[in-house]
């Protein structure tokens, strides 16, 4: 028996658990789960069950390993380039606010810290990016669930 690639999950997941998963991806924990529709619930329990999400504490969380594909199958196509050369580069938002590029995904630094795969010709147009995709995913989100994600 085969098993699937951690990025044919997401890929295969219906369109309500990847919203949810989206979620997760974003920084919604689902702490207080009773204020969300029972929907959510089981859709949280089958992205467990999938081996896309894990609950510790009361709140729901994506894998690291998931978090990292999750980055790539979500990032925008890739901008043509006159080098024709695009690298993916690991950008970092800091509880803080702060952004940052580079290091390994699996630093201690960045244990509270958002990760974005970015593909990118440079370090400081892949920054950039990640902020757009990050305002944009949040607003979806925001959209979608109604209210804020929190920061």
């Amino acid at each position: 028996m085969q098993t699937q690639s951690v990025e044919q999950k997401i890929l295969e997941l219906p369109q309500t658990e990847r919203r949810v998963l989206d979620q997760l991806g974003v920084g919604n924990s689902f702490k207080d789960i009773s204020k969300y529709p029972l929907q959510i619930s089981k859709r949280l329990k089958s992205l467990q069950r999938k081996g896309l999400a894990y609950q510790y504490e009361g709140e729901w969380h994506m894998h690291d390993f998931v978090h990292l594909e999750w980055c790539k199958v979500c990032s925008e196509p890739v901008v043509v380039n006159p080098s024709g050369r695009s690298d993916f580069w690991l950008v970092v938002r800091f509880p803080d606010g702060s952004w940052s590029t580079g290091g390994k995904p699996s630093d201690p630094v960045y244990d509270d810290a958002d990760l974005y795969w970015v593909r990118e010709t440079s370090r400081e147009r892949a920054v950039p990016k990640a902020q757009a995709w990050r305002s944009r995913e949040r607003g979806l989100i925001n959209k979608e669930f109604g209210g804020s994600t929190g920061d």
